[in-house]
Protein backbone atom coordinates (compact mmCIF):
# COMPACT_ATOMS: atom_id res chain seq x y z
CA UNK A 1 0.00 0.00 0.00
CA UNK A 2 1.64 3.39 -1.12
CA UNK A 3 1.74 6.06 1.24
CA UNK A 4 0.06 9.15 -0.17
CA UNK A 5 -1.06 12.57 1.22
CA UNK A 6 -3.23 15.53 0.07
CA UNK A 7 -1.32 18.43 -0.73
CA UNK A 8 -3.52 20.98 0.60
CA UNK A 9 -4.01 19.64 3.86
CA UNK A 10 -0.38 20.97 3.99
CA UNK A 11 -0.25 23.88 1.70
CA UNK A 12 -2.82 25.52 -1.38
CA UNK A 13 1.05 26.56 -2.15
CA UNK A 14 1.83 22.96 -4.23
CA UNK A 15 5.60 23.67 -3.99
CA UNK A 16 5.64 23.91 -0.48
CA UNK A 17 3.28 21.06 -0.21
CA UNK A 18 5.63 18.97 -1.97
CA UNK A 19 8.62 20.32 -0.29
CA UNK A 20 7.04 18.80 2.99
CA UNK A 21 5.57 15.96 1.68
CA UNK A 22 9.15 14.77 0.43
CA UNK A 23 10.79 15.60 3.56
CA UNK A 24 8.35 13.20 5.74
CA UNK A 25 9.24 10.28 2.94
CA UNK A 26 5.89 10.74 1.02
CA UNK A 27 6.41 9.56 -2.80
CA UNK A 28 2.85 9.82 -3.74
CA UNK A 29 0.41 13.20 -3.49
CA UNK A 30 -3.08 13.52 -3.75
CA UNK A 31 -4.13 16.71 -5.71
CA UNK A 32 -7.79 18.43 -4.55
CA UNK A 33 -6.83 22.25 -4.13
CA UNK A 34 -3.94 23.97 -5.65
CA UNK A 35 -3.58 27.85 -5.63
CA UNK A 36 -6.76 28.14 -4.28
CA UNK A 37 -8.86 26.56 -6.63
CA UNK A 38 -9.62 22.59 -6.93
CA UNK A 39 -8.07 20.65 -9.97
CA UNK A 40 -9.93 20.44 -12.14
CA UNK A 41 -10.31 23.74 -12.46
CA UNK A 42 -6.68 24.33 -12.85
CA UNK A 43 -5.78 25.71 -16.40
CA UNK A 44 -3.71 23.49 -18.83
CA UNK A 45 -0.83 26.51 -17.96
CA UNK A 46 -0.91 25.53 -13.99
CA UNK A 47 -1.44 21.61 -15.18
CA UNK A 48 2.18 22.01 -16.92
CA UNK A 49 3.46 24.13 -13.98
CA UNK A 50 1.92 21.29 -11.56
CA UNK A 51 3.66 18.36 -13.91
CA UNK A 52 6.74 20.43 -13.59
CA UNK A 53 7.18 20.40 -9.89
CA UNK A 54 5.73 16.95 -9.70
CA UNK A 55 9.20 15.74 -11.82
CA UNK A 56 11.13 18.27 -9.86
CA UNK A 57 10.35 16.65 -6.36
CA UNK A 58 10.09 13.30 -7.64
CA UNK A 59 5.82 12.85 -6.63
CA UNK A 60 3.74 10.96 -8.39
CA UNK A 61 0.11 11.48 -8.03
CA UNK A 62 -1.86 8.51 -6.69
CA UNK A 63 -5.48 10.88 -7.24
CA UNK A 64 -7.24 13.54 -9.00
CA UNK A 65 -9.71 14.81 -5.81
CA UNK A 66 -12.06 16.38 -8.17
CA UNK A 67 -15.33 17.55 -6.72
CA UNK A 68 -17.49 16.59 -9.57
CA UNK A 69 -21.23 16.07 -8.72
CA UNK A 70 -20.50 17.31 -5.40
CA UNK A 71 -21.98 20.83 -5.88
CA UNK A 72 -24.83 19.40 -8.04
CA UNK A 73 -28.71 19.06 -7.42
CA UNK A 74 -29.37 15.71 -7.72
CA UNK A 75 -33.62 16.79 -8.12
CA UNK A 76 -34.64 19.97 -9.03
CA UNK A 77 -36.25 20.53 -6.13
CA UNK A 78 -33.18 19.74 -3.24
CA UNK A 79 -31.85 22.77 -2.14
CA UNK A 80 -28.01 22.30 -1.18
CA UNK A 81 -25.96 24.60 0.68
CA UNK A 82 -22.05 26.20 -0.32
CA UNK A 83 -19.09 25.29 1.67
CA UNK A 84 -16.76 27.56 3.63
CA UNK A 85 -14.19 28.98 1.63
CA UNK A 86 -11.86 26.26 3.08
CA UNK A 87 -13.03 23.82 1.24
CA UNK A 88 -12.75 24.23 -2.26
CA UNK A 89 -15.38 23.40 -5.46
CA UNK A 90 -15.34 23.26 -8.67
CA UNK A 91 -17.41 26.10 -10.37
CA UNK A 92 -19.50 23.99 -12.39
CA UNK A 93 -23.47 24.13 -11.36
CA UNK A 94 -25.55 21.99 -13.97
CA UNK A 95 -25.40 18.33 -14.44
CA UNK A 96 -23.66 19.15 -17.78
CA UNK A 97 -21.40 21.28 -16.32
CA UNK A 98 -19.91 19.13 -13.89
CA UNK A 99 -19.69 16.05 -16.76
CA UNK A 100 -17.29 19.03 -18.63
CA UNK A 101 -15.50 19.42 -15.73
CA UNK A 102 -14.94 15.19 -15.64
CA UNK A 103 -13.72 15.46 -19.35
CA UNK A 104 -11.59 18.30 -18.61
CA UNK A 105 -10.20 16.29 -15.41
CA UNK A 106 -9.47 13.61 -17.54
CA UNK A 107 -7.34 15.17 -19.69
CA UNK A 108 -5.28 16.66 -16.71
CA UNK A 109 -5.12 13.11 -15.01
CA UNK A 110 -3.56 12.18 -18.35
CA UNK A 111 -1.01 14.89 -18.18
CA UNK A 112 -0.09 13.79 -14.72
CA UNK A 113 0.16 9.92 -15.27
CA UNK A 114 -2.68 9.83 -12.94
CA UNK A 115 -5.38 6.57 -12.76
CA UNK A 116 -7.46 7.70 -10.53
CA UNK A 117 -10.51 10.11 -10.32
CA UNK A 118 -12.63 11.15 -7.60
CA UNK A 119 -16.29 11.98 -7.80
CA UNK A 120 -19.19 12.18 -4.99
CA UNK A 121 -22.25 11.57 -5.05
CA UNK A 122 -24.04 14.40 -5.12
CA UNK A 123 -24.84 17.06 -2.02
CA UNK A 124 -27.49 16.21 0.36
CA UNK A 125 -30.77 18.10 0.29
CA UNK A 126 -31.48 20.69 3.15
CA UNK A 127 -34.68 20.21 2.66
CA UNK A 128 -35.47 16.46 3.15
CA UNK A 129 -33.61 14.86 6.03
CA UNK A 130 -32.73 11.26 4.80
CA UNK A 131 -30.85 10.31 2.00
CA UNK A 132 -29.76 7.94 -0.10
CA UNK A 133 -33.41 6.00 -0.44
CA UNK A 134 -33.43 3.45 -3.44
CA UNK A 135 -34.67 6.42 -5.86
CA UNK A 136 -31.85 8.98 -5.38
CA UNK A 137 -29.31 5.75 -5.92
CA UNK A 138 -31.44 5.33 -9.12
CA UNK A 139 -30.69 8.67 -10.28
CA UNK A 140 -27.06 8.69 -9.00
CA UNK A 141 -26.37 5.69 -11.06
CA UNK A 142 -28.06 6.88 -14.00
CA UNK A 143 -26.06 9.98 -13.94
CA UNK A 144 -22.75 8.10 -12.93
CA UNK A 145 -23.17 6.26 -16.45
CA UNK A 146 -23.17 9.54 -18.23
CA UNK A 147 -19.78 9.85 -16.30
CA UNK A 148 -18.78 6.37 -17.42
CA UNK A 149 -19.54 7.38 -21.64
CA UNK A 150 -17.19 10.65 -20.45
CA UNK A 151 -14.32 8.40 -19.34
CA UNK A 152 -14.95 5.09 -21.73
CA UNK A 153 -11.92 5.63 -24.17
CA UNK A 154 -10.24 7.43 -21.42
CA UNK A 155 -7.09 5.42 -18.94
CA UNK A 156 -8.69 6.45 -15.72
CA UNK A 157 -11.04 4.65 -13.33
CA UNK A 158 -13.92 6.63 -11.41
CA UNK A 159 -13.57 6.35 -7.62
CA UNK A 160 -16.56 7.41 -5.60
CA UNK A 161 -16.12 9.08 -1.89
CA UNK A 162 -18.77 8.11 0.80
CA UNK A 163 -18.67 11.44 2.31
CA UNK A 164 -21.31 12.87 5.14
CA UNK A 165 -22.42 16.13 3.35
CA UNK A 166 -23.88 13.63 0.01
CA UNK A 167 -26.69 11.35 -0.03
CA UNK A 168 -23.91 8.28 0.22
CA UNK A 169 -22.09 9.09 3.65
CA UNK A 170 -21.60 4.74 4.63
CA UNK A 171 -19.32 2.94 2.19
CA UNK A 172 -22.01 0.15 2.17
CA UNK A 173 -24.12 3.30 0.11
CA UNK A 174 -21.14 3.81 -2.43
CA UNK A 175 -20.56 0.39 -2.78
CA UNK A 176 -24.58 -0.59 -4.10
CA UNK A 177 -24.29 2.05 -6.25
CA UNK A 178 -21.18 0.59 -7.66
CA UNK A 179 -23.08 -2.85 -7.48
CA UNK A 180 -25.81 -1.22 -9.41
CA UNK A 181 -23.80 -0.20 -12.22
CA UNK A 182 -21.61 -3.00 -12.45
CA UNK A 183 -18.66 -1.29 -14.29
CA UNK A 184 -14.57 -2.09 -13.77
CA UNK A 185 -14.21 1.35 -14.42
CA UNK A 186 -15.87 2.89 -11.49
CA UNK A 187 -14.86 1.69 -7.79
CA UNK A 188 -14.55 3.18 -3.86
CA UNK A 189 -12.96 5.72 -2.61
CA UNK A 190 -13.22 4.13 0.93
CA UNK A 191 -13.16 7.14 3.85
CA UNK A 192 -13.68 5.02 7.23
CA UNK A 193 -14.12 8.26 9.27
CA UNK A 194 -16.73 9.26 7.25
CA UNK A 195 -18.51 6.08 7.59
CA UNK A 196 -17.97 6.79 11.36
CA UNK A 197 -19.29 10.20 11.34
CA UNK A 198 -22.48 9.68 9.30
CA UNK A 199 -25.29 11.56 10.40
CA UNK A 200 -27.50 8.39 11.46
CA UNK A 201 -30.78 10.73 11.02
CA UNK A 202 -29.99 10.64 7.78
CA UNK A 203 -29.22 7.52 6.60
CA UNK A 204 -32.04 4.70 6.18
CA UNK A 205 -31.78 2.38 8.86
CA UNK A 206 -31.06 -0.53 6.47
CA UNK A 207 -26.92 1.00 6.22
CA UNK A 208 -26.87 1.47 9.51
CA UNK A 209 -26.85 -2.07 10.93
CA UNK A 210 -22.42 -2.58 10.58
CA UNK A 211 -19.81 -0.84 12.23
CA UNK A 212 -16.80 0.78 10.50
CA UNK A 213 -14.72 -2.49 11.02
CA UNK A 214 -17.51 -4.88 10.00
CA UNK A 215 -17.83 -2.61 6.24
CA UNK A 216 -14.34 -3.48 5.41
CA UNK A 217 -14.49 -7.31 4.52
CA UNK A 218 -18.14 -6.72 2.25
CA UNK A 219 -16.76 -4.06 0.01
CA UNK A 220 -13.14 -4.74 0.13
CA UNK A 221 -12.94 -6.18 -3.41
CA UNK A 222 -14.74 -2.41 -4.79
CA UNK A 223 -12.17 -0.15 -2.87
CA UNK A 224 -9.19 1.34 -5.47
CA UNK A 225 -8.60 3.88 -2.98
CA UNK A 226 -8.60 5.37 0.77
CA UNK A 227 -8.16 8.10 2.79
CA UNK A 228 -7.58 7.92 6.60
CA UNK A 229 -8.35 10.83 9.17
CA UNK A 230 -10.09 10.46 12.55
CA UNK A 231 -12.96 11.82 14.49
CA UNK A 232 -13.41 11.66 18.46
CA UNK A 233 -17.19 11.80 19.05
CA UNK A 234 -18.28 14.50 22.20
CA UNK A 235 -21.91 14.77 22.22
CA UNK A 236 -21.39 18.03 24.03
CA UNK A 237 -20.52 20.25 21.54
CA UNK A 238 -23.14 21.06 18.65
CA UNK A 239 -21.19 19.74 15.80
CA UNK A 240 -19.68 16.24 18.05
CA UNK A 241 -17.34 14.79 15.32
CA UNK A 242 -14.28 16.60 16.45
CA UNK A 243 -11.35 16.25 14.03
CA UNK A 244 -8.13 14.60 15.78
CA UNK A 245 -4.68 13.36 14.67
CA UNK A 246 -5.09 10.01 13.98
CA UNK A 247 -3.79 8.24 16.94
CA UNK A 248 -5.97 10.14 19.24
CA UNK A 249 -9.64 9.49 17.85
CA UNK A 250 -12.02 6.94 17.94
CA UNK A 251 -11.09 4.51 14.94
CA UNK A 252 -8.25 2.23 15.42
CA UNK A 253 -6.51 2.32 11.78
CA UNK A 254 -4.25 0.18 13.30
CA UNK A 255 -6.77 -2.56 12.92
CA UNK A 256 -7.98 -0.98 10.06
CA UNK A 257 -4.86 -1.24 8.15
CA UNK A 258 -4.67 -5.12 8.96
CA UNK A 259 -8.08 -5.69 7.88
CA UNK A 260 -6.59 -3.79 4.20
CA UNK A 261 -3.88 -6.07 4.58
CA UNK A 262 -6.20 -9.09 5.03
CA UNK A 263 -8.10 -8.54 2.07
CA UNK A 264 -4.96 -8.00 -0.33
CA UNK A 265 -5.99 -4.30 -0.55
CA UNK A 266 -2.82 -3.15 -2.43
CA UNK A 267 -4.02 0.92 -3.59
CA UNK A 268 -2.86 4.15 -1.71
CA UNK A 269 -3.32 5.26 1.60
CA UNK A 270 -4.07 8.61 1.38
CA UNK A 271 -3.70 10.57 4.25
CA UNK A 272 -6.18 13.57 4.60
CA UNK A 273 -5.74 15.29 8.34
CA UNK A 274 -8.63 17.91 8.29
CA UNK A 275 -6.78 18.97 11.35
CA UNK A 276 -5.30 22.57 11.91
CA UNK A 277 -2.03 22.92 10.01
CA UNK A 278 0.41 22.77 13.13
CA UNK A 279 -1.05 19.01 13.63
CA UNK A 280 -0.16 18.42 10.44
CA UNK A 281 3.12 16.94 11.00
CA UNK A 282 2.23 14.79 14.40
CA UNK A 283 -0.61 13.85 11.90
CA UNK A 284 1.82 12.54 9.06
CA UNK A 285 4.47 10.69 12.09
CA UNK A 286 1.54 9.15 13.62
CA UNK A 287 0.43 7.97 10.07
CA UNK A 288 3.97 6.62 9.10
CA UNK A 289 4.24 5.18 12.97
CA UNK A 290 0.79 3.08 12.02
CA UNK A 291 1.94 2.32 8.70
CA UNK A 292 5.34 0.56 9.93
CA UNK A 293 3.55 -1.56 12.73
CA UNK A 294 0.84 -2.85 10.72
CA UNK A 295 2.04 -3.56 7.37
Amino acid sequence: MNKSIITDQISMDLEEALITAKSFGFSYVELHGVWGKTIEDCSYVEVEKIKRLLNQYGMRVSNLATTVFLMCKLKDDYEIKPFGSGFVVTSAVSLDEHLKALGRACVIAKKLECEYIRIFPFRYPENHLVVGVEDDLEIIAENFRKALEVIQNEPVTLVVENCPYSHCPKVVMTNRLVSMIQSPKLKLLYDPANSFRADTQRVPSEYLRLTTYEEIPLVSENINHVHLKNYHYDPSFTKPFIHTTLKNGDLDYSKILRQLSDVDYEGALSLEPEVAFELVPQCIEEFNEIHTTNL
